[in-house]
């Protein structure tokens, strides 16, 4: 009797591991996606899982290397919505990513950040920048969780942009790296959600829109070769758009993925994307630091800006641009200059 207790406390610990181990995303579907029905062959059961601690398999844990197949359809300056598999463990929330790449993942480009809570909704919303290029991408969804393991999970799926200009899509801040030892020494602390050095202009803050009330800073060592992510050029203002040129697109969590991919916005005039790929690129030496965003009397600031209250303190501005929230000391090595964090 004892021994089929213990056999069943392992089927069924195998199973809640199998189930509910971790996260992975739904929509768009990504490379290697074992909920792919059109992929029966080449599927990684353990999609769940995060990338190796040493890093060596980023990014998007090596898969692109395969041929590129898209599973969605996006069109610059149109909003659309991601989902994740809802058989998932959230690990307390965290922060997440979205960023796009159009040099193999040579580089990704920030379009979202959410920090705080994610992913526990399960679906965000984002919009494709109207100076994204067009032609063939890839899109990437990061999350840091909250609880447990220092890890640092990605998805990336193969997509297709069209009608982007590609003006100055390159200004967009790079992606946030941390927990994947040859790639950063950067590392997130546990219990806390971390707050991304550089967000860009496109923040979500979660849950109650002003962020984790435990915020977390990036540990950084400069001096064996990581470090946080240096100042950037301030993103453009994308165009404004029209609200009949946006309608979200979403696969339901939990449903069954389609064969066909996600599908994009109604568009009589759909612009069909462009070949060639942008030329590879890596990023080019930081600028000097820029003056310091200041709120208005009225206290309006950009959503996701930073504000320097000293060196060693720094402000973000609430999702919803009316107030700055204190995020406290910036991590050990850096400092906050010009409205930027950067490597002391």
């Amino acid at each position: 009797m004892t021994i089929v207790y213990h056999v069943i406390i392992l089927v069924l610990g195998f199973l809640g591991h199998g189930v509910y181990s971790h996260m992975q995303l739904l929509n768009p579907l990504p490379i290697r996606s074992p909920l792919d029905p059109s992929n029966p062959a080449n599927r990684d059961i353990n999609y769940k899982d995060p990338l190796w601690k040493n890093g060596s398999n980023y990014p998007c844990k090596g898969y692109l290397t395969d041929s590129f197949k898209a599973t969605a359809e996006y069109k610059a300056g149109n909003e659309y919505e991601m989902a994740i598999d809802q058989n998932t463990a959230t690990h307390g929330g965290g922060s997440c990513q979205i960023s796009l790449s159009y040099d193999q993942g040579k580089s990704f480009r920030v379009i979202k950040s959410i920090i705080g809570g994610c992913p526990i909704p399960l679906k965000y919303k984002f919009k494709i920048p109207s100076n994204a290029p067009s032609g063939k991408a890839v899109f990437a969804w990061t999350w840091f969780n909250r609880i447990g393991n220092r890890e640092m999970y990605m998805n990336c799926a193969y997509v297709n942009v069209a009608g982007g200009s590609g003006d100055g899509f390159d200004s967009l801040p790079e992606l946030f790296k941390a927990n994947v030892a040859l790639q950063t020494k950067c590392e997130t602390d546990e219990g806390l959600a971390i707050v991304f050095p550089d967000p860009g202009s496109v923040v979500e803050l979660g849950p109650d829109g002003n962020g984790p009330p435990n915020r977390g800073i990036a540990k950084c060592d400069s001096s064996s070769g990581g470090q946080a992510p240096g100042p950037k050029p301030e993103p453009p203002t994308p165009a404004p758009q029209s609200p009949a040129d946006s309608s979200p697109t979403s696969t339901p969590a939990g449903s069954s993925p389609q064969q066909t991919p996600a599908s994009p916005p109604l568009d009589s005039n759909p612009t069909p994307p462009s070949n060639p790929m942008p030329d590879a690129g890596g990023q080019g030496s930081s600028p000097p630091p820029a003056a310091a965003p200041a709120p208005g009397s009225s206290g309006v600031c950009t959503a996701g800006s930073i504000k320097c209250d000293s060196e060693s303190t720094w402000s973000m501005c609430s999702g919803d641009g009316s107030h700055y929230i204190s995020m406290g000391s910036v991590a050990a090595g850096t400092t906050c200059r010009g409205g930027k964090i950067g490597v002391a």
